[in-house]
């Protein structure tokens, strides 16, 4: 094999390698940009959900072989839903036995949170 090949194969194996790493390294930042364009188009419910503590729609689902993790918009009024203890209360308030997993604040009071693996909330159809 030509040295110019064997460059371009291992470039190609990189970029193959390293395309997973990105995927979790963009995904907050994706989830922000896909809530933002999300806002704009329903700016009137984003100005009435924020009243009180509340999910709001599931916002996004993945997994494989059973093993299902899901996203879900939701609202904070404490806007500290990123805090252990206050995501234990919420979770409580809200009416729902699914711990979270991880918080993203995406604008004051709004958040998408993700629950532990096959626990969705009750009653709350994950998105597809």
């Amino acid at each position: 094999m030509k040295r110019a090949g064997r460059a371009h194969l291992l470039v190609a194996w990189l970029l193959i390698g390293l395309t997973p790493l990105a995927y979790l390294e963009s995904y907050d930042a994706v989830q922000q940009i896909r809530f933002l364009v999300w806002a704009a188009t329903h700016y009137r419910q984003v100005s009435e959900v924020v009243k009180a503590n509340n999910i709001v729609m599931g916002w996004d689902s993945w997994g494989m072989a059973g093993q299902d993790n899901y996203s879900y918009l939701v609202v904070d009024v404490d806007d500290r839903l990123e805090s252990k203890d206050r995501a234990i209360r919420w979770t409580k308030q809200v009416g729902q036995s699914c711990g979270l997993w991880k918080t993203q604040r995406v604008w004051p009071e709004i958040y998408i949170a993700t629950t532990y693996t096959n626990c969705p909330f009750n009653g709350i159809e994950p998105a597809e």
